[in-house]
């Protein structure tokens, strides 16, 4: 995620900035391969690339018990009301829901009261 993240700082310069968190008892732990890229892709794209100033995109992760927590959340354009779940929305549930296990879902949140929107997906380890 890093490298990828890298790469649009360059593309987009002083208009995105961004921050990963994830504790160092997670940085080992694996995570099924492009969960993440099409949640931050699209949070650039429909969201931070669309504001007129400098955006933000957070990536955060973090395990309670026996579930891993992937959020992605951006001070973004806000979601439509009617959000449709295109291509990389549509891949990342079908994805959680063969890898996830028993429990695990994928949830958008839309903040607007904190000038943000949220992307959640909750993975049960086995």
């Amino acid at each position: 995620m890093q490298t990828f993240l890298s790469i649009e700082k360059v593309r987009f310069g002083e208009k995105l900035n961004y921050q990963i968190t994830v504790p160092e008892e997670l940085l080992d732990h694996q995570i099924p391969r492009f969960l993440l890229q099409p949640l931050v892709e699209n949070s650039i794209l429909h969201g931070t690339s669309k504001l007129p100033g400098s955006g933000l995109v957070q990536v955060v992760i973090s395990k309670n018990e026996d579930i891993l927590m992937l959020e992605v959340i951006d001070n973004g354009v806000p979601f439509a009301e009617t959000l449709q779940f295109g291509y990389g929305l549509k891949g990342v549930q079908e994805k959680v829901k063969r890898l996830g296990g028993p429990g695990s879902f994928f949830e958008i949140v839309s903040e607007p009261s904190e000038q943000s929107k949220r992307v959640i997906i909750r993975l049960t380890c086995v």
